[in-house]
């Protein structure tokens, strides 16, 4: 990944069906994570009512389900506009994998990707070798804007893209490999 020939290995919970010594680049028009997210088939965590469903009018939760995938596409268009805007030379959400940042280990691995919000074991986790540089780490609690004032929101991509707080996920543009399997999807 670096010029002096060494490479960096992460990991990802891929989107995709990468085998064992699959040998590819990320640079899509759209990434799979961005397709799935786009067409509504990402997988979220159910909305939670707090014990409030008895009380809710037939339909509502599936309509903050929907409201809640609008919110993240709104969130999703923000920060790209920002970043196209502002940081041009940061590899696009939108075209990029993520990963979890170099050193991350397994175990705290599948604690971050909990929190993000994924089930872990619905998709499989694979360690990956990065031979680009096109990386940047982020703080993906920055992405925990939706349904901010849109002033709001930009901000928290502003800060996102100038790289502030703790990075515990990699946006890659960039060719890379896939070493092995960490856990298999379910």
């Amino acid at each position: 990944m670096h010029a002096s020939g060494t490479s960096t290995r992460v990991l990802h919970l891929t989107w995709s069906t990468f085998g064992v010594g699959t040998y590819t680049t990320a640079a899509w028009e759209r990434s799979a994570y961005w397709e799935a997210k786009r067409s509504g088939r990402a997988e979220r965590p159910p909305v939670d009512l707090g014990g409030l469903e008895q009380f809710a009018p037939p339909g509502f939760k599936a309509f903050l389900e929907r409201a809640k995938a609008s919110g993240e596409l709104l969130k999703e268009y923000a920060f790209e506009h920002v970043r196209r805007e502002r940081f041009p030379e940061r590899p696009s959400r939108w075209r990029c994998i993520y990963t979890l940042t170099p050193g991350t280990s397994e175990q705290h691995a599948l604690e971050v990707l909990s929190r993000m919000g994924f089930v872990v074991g619905a998709r499989p986790l694979v360690e990956l070798e990065l031979h680009d540089d096109r990386a940047f780490p982020a703080c993906s609690r920055w992405l925990d804007c939706n349904g901010r004032a849109p002033s709001e929101m930009e901000d928290a991509a502003a800060a996102y893209w100038r790289g502030e707080g703790e990075p515990d996920e990699l946006l890659y543009e960039g060719r890379f490999s896939v070493v092995r399997v960490v856990v298999s999807s379910v």
